[in-house]
């Protein structure tokens, strides 16, 4: 018999993401709050979000406002973007996107700035 309560399987990019936060000390409230907020962005790319782009991060935040997100949501949304593309990207991180549209280390890191 299976059980109803499965959780689903992470992928490697989330346990990193969710690592970095623990190491830094992160409540369980903020930890949540970032995670909706990349899956936010992973639904509005349809991809990986370490594949997004400078054009990518000009058109989300638009698209949140025009759905109604309040100022209080997208501060926390770019702290959280903030937080995947510098800390979890980094250079320690997941591949770096290449090509014409991808962050170079210091445009990702005042992306939000």
């Amino acid at each position: 018999m299976t059980s109803p309560h499965f959780e689903k399987p992470i992928s490697d990019l989330r346990h990193r993401m969710l690592q970095d936060m623990t190491n830094r000390s992160f409540g369980d409230k903020t930890k949540h709050d970032y995670m909706r907020h990349l899956e936010a962005l992973v639904k509005f790319l349809g991809r990986s979000p370490d594949t997004v782009t400078g054009d990518d991060l000009r058109r989300f935040p638009a698209e949140q406002i025009a759905q109604g997100a309040q100022p209080s949501k997208m501060n926390t949304q770019v702290s959280a973007l903030r937080f995947f593309l510098t800390i979890t990207c980094g250079p320690t991180g997941p591949r770096q996107p290449t090509g014409p549209h991808a962050l170079s280390q210091e445009a990702a890191a005042c992306a939000f700035a």
